[in-house]
């Protein structure tokens, strides 16, 4: 299901799936009130609101990103003035739109997802080999197109959480945005944040097994068939050697732990995350995550 460059899904599978996860989100906004919209999101600096701002601002971005690989450019998908900062140009954006409320956002992030499946729905299975940009990293497009389904179900629960609304994942976004996270763990993975700490865990995501071996550069190794950091010599070693520790979690729990900082006791606490072995292993690793 998963490799190095991503889940491997079909255009079909992926068009499915936005439409199931956007779909039981979109239901959900339509009720929410006033002061619901005004609450606490889980993103720094953010409300209810400012996800839903980010995220159909997001989902133009991606469309356009679709289009451009499709077209066979690998450029950004946006034009910005001359000497403009990106960066602070999209902090404003961002402001200025949130400022339109929720029922312009909204409609807006009705619309933006309708071109998205529409642009998408243009791509053949043989299209997501081809090159794509994605922040100045390597890609191809189905590893941005990945990015963007992680990215709807991830702040899909960014607005569930605070207000209180179950489930936070659909079993099939729990699925995808597990198994979608484990080709970004060795960019995730800081090594000052792992302060010196170095061994093998073992990790089980929905019945997935990977090995994933901590030292000095980080994470050094992502092996075991799921995960891969290019089939070097140190990932035959480590998928072979004895882990000092074990973590078994769902796809929605590992999600939270790797991109939300959910801590690994409220997770047990929870039924969701078994850790046995090193546990101080366990947890400085987790601590070492550290995503966009």
């Amino acid at each position: 299901m998963v490799g190095r460059r991503g889940v491997n899904l079909t255009v079909a599978d992926f068009r499915d799936l936005i439409r199931a996860e956007s779909a039981s989100l979109l239901a959900q906004l339509d009720r929410l009130t006033e002061n619901q919209w005004a609450t606490a999101s889980p993103c720094t600096a953010w409300d209810v609101l400012g996800v839903l701002v980010h995220m159909q601002l997001g989902t133009w971005v991606h469309t356009g990103m679709v289009a451009n690989a499709l077209a066979g450019r690998t450029e950004p998908p946006w034009t910005l003035p001359e000497g403009a900062d990106a960066h602070e140009t999209f902090v404003r954006v961002q402001r200025e739109t949130h400022a339109e409320g929720p029922a312009a956002n909204l409609a807006r992030f009705r619309e933006r997802l309708a071109r998205y499946d529409e642009t998408l729905a243009d791509a053949s299975d043989d299209a997501l080999d081809r090159p794509a940009w994605f922040y100045g990293l390597p890609a191809d497009l189905r590893r941005v197109v990945s990015a963007y389904v992680n990215d709807l179900i991830v702040h899909a629960t960014d607005i569930r959480r605070p207000l209180g609304l179950e489930p936070w994942f659909s079993p099939a976004g729990a699925r995808f945005a597990g198994q979608a996270t484990l080709p970004y763990l060795p960019m995730f993975v800081a090594a000052d944040r792992l302060a010196g700490a170095s061994g093998i865990v073992r990790q089980m995501i929905d019945g997935v097994t990977s090995i994933v071996a901590l030292g000095p550069a980080g994470l050094e190794v992502a092996s075991e068939n799921t995960v891969s950091d290019g089939g070097s010599q140190a990932a035959g070693e480590s998928a072979s050697a004895t882990p000092n520790a074990e973590l078994v979690a769902d796809g929605g729990t590992w999600t939270l732990l790797v991109w939300r900082q959910l801590p690994p006791a409220d997770a047990e606490r929870r039924g969701r995350l078994r850790i046995s072995g090193d546990r101080a292993l366990v947890e400085r690793y987790l601590t070492a995550i550290k995503t966009p």
